[in-house]
């Protein structure tokens, strides 16, 4: 599993083209995805880490999809501002 330095890096709310927005947060066991439909519906995933940058959804209605962060630099400590979830990039707005 990635370092706390790493999953620091991911939390944020995030646009995406397949939803009104996606929010990332820390979960005890990786990170959590909450996707806001644009139809107002809310649907939530944990994903556990693959590598650094990639993670696998489980569970729920998101379970199987993968969400990958695409940092623009490699220095740990700067947060990553893009992310691809069903082969579609998104970028972070907050």
């Amino acid at each position: 599993m990635p370092g706390p330095r790493i999953l620091d890096r991911y939390p944020g709310r995030y646009a995406h083209p397949e939803a009104d927005h996606l929010l990332v947060s820390r979960a005890e066991s990786g990170l959590r995805i909450d996707v806001a439909k644009r139809n107002g519906e809310i649907v939530s995933g944990i994903c556990h880490a693959l590598s650094d940058t990639e993670f696998a959804v489980v569970g729920g209605p998101l379970d199987g999809l993968t969400v990958t962060f695409l940092p623009e630099l490699a220095d740990e400590t700067v947060p990553t501002s893009l992310i691809r979830v069903a082969l579609r990039i998104g970028s972070r707005v907050s």
